[in-house]
């Protein structure tokens, strides 16, 4: 093989590996921007679906909802219960933090909670658990 041939080859290569990394470079932005696309349809579906909640709920009901629901699961079972009786035509008034409250502990299983404080050094006790504690 002369220069001239291994120049060419050379070339042919370095183009080939140029055309590799503007390929690999397209297909990151189309990612970035698939991404992107994709957050921001997340986030639209988020203002409308708060909008939702906000019109349904008084702003104490929302606030707990928002704030001191903690496990997701939770959270997505009464938002999809609420978009469901909203769309049913079920929902006659708005839903106070009382009734939201109810519904969590309907779903989660757990009974209402009394707590007593004596005074200002004692931790507050629950009720429930202290009278069980009582009867064994």
């Amino acid at each position: 093989m002369n220069d001239d041939e291994l120049e060419r080859i050379r070339k042919k290569r370095m183009e080939k590996f140029k055309n590799r990394i503007i390929q690999a470079q397209k297909e990151e932005e189309e990612k970035k921007r698939m991404e992107e696309q994709e957050k921001q349809k997340m986030e639209q579906l988020n203002r409308q679906k708060d909008a939702f909640f906000q019109s349904v709920m008084d702003s104490e009901a929302y606030h707990y909802l928002k704030n001191e629901i903690k496990d997701p699961r939770i959270l997505n079972i009464i938002e999809r219960a609420l978009i469901m009786l909203a769309s049913n035509g079920q929902i006659q008034q708005k839903i106070d933090r009382i009734t939201l409250l109810r519904v969590v502990r309907r779903i989660t299983g757990e009974g209402p909670h009394i707590r007593v404080k004596r005074s200002d050094d004692e931790e507050a006790v629950d009720l429930a658990k202290k009278l069980r504690l009582k009867d064994l």
